[in-house]
């Protein structure tokens, strides 16, 4: 009985909603990046079995090439977001 009006006072006011889960937003990772970012993985998987100079520098390669591309993309995204807003007529000049 006391559970039951307990439920019935809390559903009547603050009734349970159900959150829906958002993605992560990451607009910079598509599949250039994704592929390159597992040639890095696998050139520091590489390098962790075998410490070889060569292979640190792969890896070190491997990862500046993934930095590049991911900076690339990033930099185009906001440069496409910077030009969607446009100022609707030219500057005012201040005299």
């Amino acid at each position: 009985m006391f559970n039951s009006t307990c439920q019935s006072i809390l559903d009547t006011i603050a009734p349970l909603t159900l959150k829906k889960p958002k993605p992560a937003a990451t607009p910079w990772l598509n599949d250039t990046t994704r592929a390159q970012r597992r040639i890095w993985r696998q050139a520091e998987r590489r390098w962790k079995k075998d410490r070889l100079q060569i292979s640190l520098e792969m890896l070190r390669d491997s990862q500046q090439t993934y930095q590049k591309v991911k900076s690339f993309i990033a930099d185009h995204k906001l440069c496409c977001i910077a030009l969607s807003y446009r100022y609707p007529g030219p500057i005012p000049r201040q005299v």
